[in-house]
């Protein structure tokens, strides 16, 4: 909880394990931003004054200052503007997780999507119902088709009349990548 017209932090100590050590001191705004990595600090604060000023609700996903604790971590703030009804206080109410193997996988994937969105290979991606969903440039080079025109089709798109049964039963035969 964030008390705005006092400029007060009331957290559970449990926020040590995921912004790091001495969390459970954070008093105030600037002691929260402090945790927060220096590139993100101050559209941080800026989202944070913003949803004050607009009471609205606020999601933030930063990476935790690495002076704070060892290795690169990831931190998401999401809180609510409320009005204490007894006092007719404002605070923020909200939650702070660990989103540390997300944003792993999240570059992970990005990496891999650049990979094969860059490879000179045809590179397709079909959903279980064999529609293709996803297809890179390079398959658009190889076969002459623009990706919008691939994008809801099956690979049986790239066969024809001349199509031998026996390349069809190959390709039938190729292993796919399962999720």
């Amino acid at each position: 909880i964030y008390w705005i017209g006092n400029d007060v932090w009331e957290m559970s100590s449990n926020i040590n394990a995921i912004l790091g050590e001495d969390a459970d001191r954070i008093s105030n705004m600037d002691g929260f931003l402090s945790f927060v990595s220096a590139d993100a600090r101050a559209s941080a604060a800026r989202e944070l004054h913003g949803a004050i000023f607009d009471q609205t609700r606020v999601s933030i996903d930063f990476s935790v200052d690495e002076s704070r604790r060892s290795g690169k971590r990831w931190a998401s703030l999401i809180a609510e503007f409320k009005m204490d009804p007894a006092a007719g206080v404002p605070f923020l109410s909200g939650t702070i997780q660990d989103i540390t193997a997300r944003k792993e996988i999240e570059a992970r994937m990005d990496q891999l999507s650049r990979v094969a969105r860059l490879t000179t290979n045809g590179v397709i991606i079909t959903d279980p119902s064999s529609r293709i969903t996803w297809v890179n440039e390079g398959m658009s080079k190889l076969t002459g088709y623009s990706l919008t025109e691939m994008i809801g089709n099956t690979p049986k798109m790239f066969q024809s009349s001349n199509t031998s049964a026996e390349v069809r039963r190959e390709i039938r035969g190729k292993p796919r990548a399962r999720r």
